[in-house]
């Protein structure tokens, strides 16, 4: 089974072929090549709980609560 590349990887490739390469464009486009992996990386730690998850945390923790005095 092979895993899927994702964005970043796509990037860190492409940024790979930029700095190798004669352009006369590229430091404008490591910046934005290194801009849009900043992005990526900042999404991605935005990905904790959602409201529906924090609100199930204070019933589970009022179901443990419920089951300790049987």
């Amino acid at each position: 089974m092979t895993t899927k590349m994702t964005k970043k990887d796509k990037f860190a490739i492409v940024k790979g072929i930029v700095e190798k390469s004669n352009c006369k464009d590229k430091a404008e486009l490591l910046e934005f090549i290194d801009k849009e992996i900043t992005m990526l990386n900042k999404r991605s730690g935005k990905s904790g709980e959602t409201a529906k998850q924090k609100e199930n945390e204070v019933l589970k923790a009022q179901i443990l609560d419920a089951f300790k005095d049987l």
